[in-house]
């Protein structure tokens, strides 16, 4: 591993005590679950760039800030979409009972980054191109 402290590169060596630390950054897909029980509808709600860890408490607070909801009862469960915990796709359940304007949710801005994510709506948006 190479520093550069205060511009002149030095080696550094894995594990010293003074270590750097690095977060990893990951994206992540939010997704509701809504309508009637018996007739369960998909939705893709939005992708963020996150740390990963405490994804249910991060979607529960996105849905909440945006005014999908306004209390945590209005959430029958939060957790991975799929059988693959690491797939980065998280589904909130909204229940039957909260009504949801889908366009009010549509976000139309032009944002740019390196990596392609933000303003993306889907995982599979960011894969397009």
């Amino acid at each position: 591993m190479v520093r550069v402290p205060a511009g002149e590169p030095s080696e550094a060596v894995l594990g010293d005590v003074d270590s750097d630390h690095l977060a990893v950054e990951e994206p992540l897909e939010i997704r509701l679950g809504y309508g009637p029980l018996e007739n369960r509808r998909q939705h893709p709600l939005a992708i963020t760039m996150r740390t990963p860890g405490n994804d249910e408490e991060l979607v529960l607070g996105f849905l909440f800030t945006e005014g999908i909801v306004e209390a945590v009862e209005q959430v029958r469960s939060v957790g991975p979409c799929g059988e693959d915990p690491g797939v980065n796709v998280i589904r909130a359940e909204i229940d039957p009972d909260t009504s949801l304007d889908l366009d009010r949710l549509r976000r139309h801005f032009y944002t740019a980054s390196s990596c392609g994510v933000c303003g993306k709506q889907s995982l599979e948006a960011v894969r397009t191109q």
